[in-house]
């Protein structure tokens, strides 16, 4: 074993088997190796290649079938790619040249001493070792990346989606983070509304929600629109379906709204956007973003949502006491048509679906973070019903609250 406890393996091989019985009696272990293989052909030696775990070869080059350059050229070809040394009986030229082109670490001409031998080998072992030492540290680098997947793609992603990098250039860094790049990869966009001036507490308590919702699923990327709009690019971090990945983050999103919700102290609005071909359509669909032609930033901006906000905080202070557009009406001083007309203007949705939204919202948090008994749930949130509560949440999130619970 080396100082960090790794243990090395050694692969002899030579057609003549007292030649390879006597070099593997040799003291190997004080270069750290604890076991010998033996082959006596180049298709043994490859069988025990096979097992991925030799580090350093030693072979014959003049064997029958495929010689030791065959070998050398088969083993250059796995992954695993132990350093080689040649051993040969004839001093000539064109050998050399070969055990070079094949990448050897080392060419021995027979006879060769017990010393040189195992000399050699170290050598190749330090070469090995050094190797090793460096897809380690690859290896713990790419594991810090992948666990902090949302930080490094927003570094990555933006400069491409504002066209200051080149598409190869993006998918090479995202294939070595372990990010799918199919050409027909799709994502999605998550808009979040904080009905507030957020403050950079809120910003950074958003992002850190996201991360904890999503990153399972997703490589997110934050842009912020407009004051209080954000929009949230989420990725696959496999190849999805065209529409699995809206149905992947469709329950997690619940869980963040009501997680946003408590963390900015402000109504939120979440809004995804249908799948798009992320490679075909992401620079066009952000750039608009940025110039205010996408018909959503227009809405936010010009849209006048004081009325909506004062409905807001009215039905969260009172949501369990199931008030109805009227009750609400009537606390606003208005009539109730004209409150409704209003708010769907303001928000973009009816008042009867942005209290069933709140009433799924409550449910999911209820089954996150309690042990609440379904029908207890239903009856809080204003359902006579267990079972009818229980057809409306598997209409929306396509599972049952017990299966959702059981995740």
């Amino acid at each position: 074993m080396d100082d960090t406890g790794k243990s090395f393996e050694l692969l002899l091989v030579d057609d003549e088997e007292a030649t390879v019985l006597g070099l593997s009696a040799l003291p190997w272990e004080t270069l750290g190796i604890n076991r010998v293989h033996c082959a006596c052909s180049a298709s043994e030696a490859l069988a025990s290649l096979e097992k991925g775990n030799v580090d350093v070869v030693v072979t014959d080059i003049r064997m029958p079938g495929k010689s030791g350059i065959d070998l050398l050229v088969e083993v250059e070809k796995s992954p695993h790619a132990p350093k080689c040394l040649l051993l040969s009986g004839y001093a000539e030229f064109a050998y050399a040249q070969a055990a070079i082109q094949a990448q050897a670490v080392d060419y021995l001409l027979k006879p060769v001493s017990d010393e040189e031998l195992m000399q050699a080998v170290g050598r190749a072992l330090s070469i090995r070792k050094s190797e090793l030492e460096k897809l380690q540290l690859q290896k713990r680098s790419m594991e810090a990346i992948r666990n902090n997947i949302g930080d490094y793609f927003e570094q990555v992603i933006a400069p491409w989606l504002s066209s200051k990098k080149s598409t190869f250039e993006t998918k090479q860094e995202l294939k070595s983070y372990g990010l799918p790049t199919d050409t027909n990869i799709k994502a999605l966009w998550l808009f979040v509304h904080i009905h507030k001036e957020p403050s950079t507490d809120d910003v950074d308590g958003m992002k850190s929600v996201l991360a904890s919702n999503l990153t399972k699923i997703t490589a997110t990327a934050t842009f912020n629109l407009y004051k209080n709009l954000y929009a949230i690019l989420l990725y696959p971090l496999r190849t999805q379906g065209d529409e699995s990945l809206l149905n992947a983050v469709k329950p997690q999103i619940l869980l963040l709204k009501t997680q946003l919700r408590k963390q900015c102290q402000a109504p939120i609005t979440l809004t995804t956007s249908l799948p798009f071909l992320f490679w075909e359509e992401g620079p066009k669909i952000y750039q608009s973003f940025l110039s205010g032609t996408s018909p959503l930033v227009q809405e936010v901006r010009h849209k006048k949502e004081q009325l909506a906000v004062r409905v807001y905080e009215y039905v969260e202070a009172h949501f369990f006491e199931q008030p109805s557009l009227q009750e609400v009406a009537d606390h606003l001083f208005l009539n109730a048509a004209y409150l409704s007309k209003r708010f769907k203007e303001e928000t973009g949705e009816k008042f009867s679906d942005y209290i069933h939204r709140l009433r799924m919202d409550r449910a999911v948090e209820f089954l996150a973070e309690t042990n609440m008994k379904v029908s207890q749930i239903a009856k809080k949130l204003g359902y006579k019903d267990a079972s009818y509560f229980i057809k409306v949440f598997k209409r929306e999130f396509h599972m049952t609250p017990q299966e959702f619970r059981s995740r």
